[in-house]
């Protein structure tokens, strides 16, 4: 039927509400500790990958898994 059906796993993002509360910006900076990239991920970040994933580019992807998650996976 040429449903593709792919995953994004999203890690540690920076949120407005992380953005607007300090403890919630010091819980974010200690879970990126974990993360082989030691930041947070951005939201345009994972959207892109799914962006990516919706386009034409990606037509042929199917049953992924896409972890945009600074390397949390990997690392941990």
């Amino acid at each position: 039927d040429g449903i593709r059906v792919n995953c994004v796993s999203p890690g540690a993002t920076m949120t407005s509400t992380f953005a607007r509360k300090g403890i919630g910006t010091e819980y974010l900076m200690k879970m990126v500790e974990n993360h082989a990239i030691k930041r947070p991920v951005e939201a345009w970040e994972q959207a892109a990958a799914i962006l990516w994933l919706c386009s034409d580019d990606a037509q042929m992807v199917t049953g992924l898994n896409v972890p945009v998650d600074g390397g949390w996976a990997e690392f941990s």
